[in-house]
């Protein structure tokens, strides 16, 4: 993922608004900047940005990966 955005983003595993101990765990990431993440496991994996845990669109986003 690279951010374009104007304002510092993270990719944190979570539940809702909950944060929690997974493989997703990027460092705060400023514009321009990249994170990426290697899936070991197929799966579906939720995830939200710490800085915006409050704002609808920032939380409960999914990845699924297939085999």
């Amino acid at each position: 993922s690279i951010n374009e955005d104007g304002v510092t983003h993270t990719v944190t595993s979570g539940e809702g608004t909950m944060p929690t101990r997974g493989v997703l765990d990027s460092p705060f990431l400023m514009k321009g900047q990249a994170w990426s993440h290697t899936f070991r496991e197929p799966g579906r994996y939720e995830y939200l940005c710490l800085p915006h845990i409050g704002q609808a669109g920032m939380r409960e986003a999914t990845v699924t990966v297939v085999r």
